[in-house]
């Protein structure tokens, strides 16, 4: 019998995610990687880092899949449910710039370019400078672990 973390039960997670609405395009921008990594995580050929699972798993369950989330964090090997960090409350940008003129700046920027959608922009780029870089947290940081062959 396989053990949690086959290429086919991960193959079965991402057809799930296409199932629910989620594009290999749409994926790698959540994970943070190129839509060929996606393909080859598809394919069975590699599977994610522990950082990028995170990231995918973090970014599914925002979108309003967590249990997709939950499979995928198990399917690739990193444990199951209580393997996710905890989300961190967005910090504003007035906080995260010091300055309520150049938060005011950048948010009138984006209202200008995305239109009705620049309020979930903001909210996005908030809740993306919130979290700490990847490795803060004693995982693997940038580069550290390329993604592995299964198997």
């Amino acid at each position: 019998m396989q053990g949690p973390q086959t290429p086919a039960r991960l193959a079965a997670v991402f057809n799930a995610m296409t199932d629910a609405g989620l594009s290999k395009s749409d994926i790698a921008k959540i994970a943070g990687v190129h839509r060929s990594q996606v393909s080859r995580w598809f394919t069975g050929e590699t599977r994610p880092t522990y950082d990028t699972a995170m990231r995918l798993a973090a970014g599914i369950t925002h979108d309003g899949h967590p249990e997709l989330a939950d499979e995928f964090v198990i399917a690739a090997g990193y444990g199951g449910p209580a393997a996710l960090p905890p989300e961190p409350e967005p910090t504003p940008l007035e906080e995260l710039l010091g300055s309520a003129e150049e938060a005011e700046r950048i948010r009138a920027k984006i209202r200008a370019r995305k239109g009705p959608q620049a309020e979930r922009y903001i909210a996005l780029i908030e809740e993306a400078l919130s979290r700490p870089p990847e490795g803060a947290d004693g995982s693997p940081g940038h580069g550290a672990q390329r993604d592995r062959r299964s198997g």
